[in-house]
């Protein structure tokens, strides 16, 4: 009986513990909301033809680019072996 009530405390905590965590992060996504939309729309108003312009960017030298490019193209070859994570919780309310 005891296993059975200390079981449950253990289940009633990690779902208060949880639902705190998922108020916060909808709190923060909710302060967020739109914002990206509304800068690209932004930028795009003050210059629509961003797009078309043919400068290059300034801070980078060439022998710098092309690493960075061959390491982002490279990042797309080879796919990570997956994780798996196991979550075992025993002994709760058994015998």
């Amino acid at each position: 009986m005891r296993k059975t009530y200390l079981g449950l405390a253990v289940l009633i905590l990690s779902a208060s513990v949880l639902i705190g965590c998922e108020t916060q992060r909808q709190q923060v996504l909710n302060d967020n909301w739109g914002k990206s939309y509304q800068a690209v729309k932004t930028n795009h108003i003050i210059n629509p033809d961003a797009g078309m312009d043919d400068q290059t960017v300034d801070g980078m030298n060439g022998v710098n680019s092309e690493k960075a490019m061959e390491k982002h193209h490279k990042s797309f070859e080879e796919k990570p072996p997956a994780q798996v994570t196991n979550i075992n919780i025993s002994g709760i309310g058994l015998k």
